[in-house]
């Protein structure tokens, strides 16, 4: 917050919004496993009371898909800019996925199927 996280960037400096990326890029590493975390441990809690072998499976199956997502979703991240340091600073010769590619994975993993893709 002291560097204007969430002020328009007419305000801001190019260094404190170098700054915001640089800091945004960890929050956003961990923040994306605890949100994983916090999905897997749902269903695992429920599977202990679940006695129906229907009701197992599809818990174990939710379990599996979330798991899948949050890594790739990790992995994502960290190949979205090579070197990473991009994502924060012009960097010659930097090589990104494109933007539709960011935002597709981000609906995706959200699970919002509202918007155009």
């Amino acid at each position: 917050m002291v560097f204007g996280f969430g002020r328009h960037t007419s305000y801001l400096s190019v260094n404190d919004i170098k700054k915001i990326h640089m800091y945004s890029f960890p929050i956003a590493l961990v923040g994306q496993i605890a949100s994983g975390l916090a999905r897997i441990s749902i269903p695992a809690l429920l599977i202990q009371f679940g006695t129906s072998r229907t009701w197992k499976i599809f818990l174990w199956s939710a379990i599996t898909i979330q798991v899948v997502m949050l890594v790739a979703s990790q992995i994502l991240l960290l190949c979205t800019c090579r070197p990473i340091r991009a994502m924060w600073e012009i960097v010659p010769d930097a090589k990104c996925l494109p933007s539709g590619v960011q935002w597709t994975a981000g609906y995706v993993y959200s699970g919002r199927w509202d918007e155009k893709l």
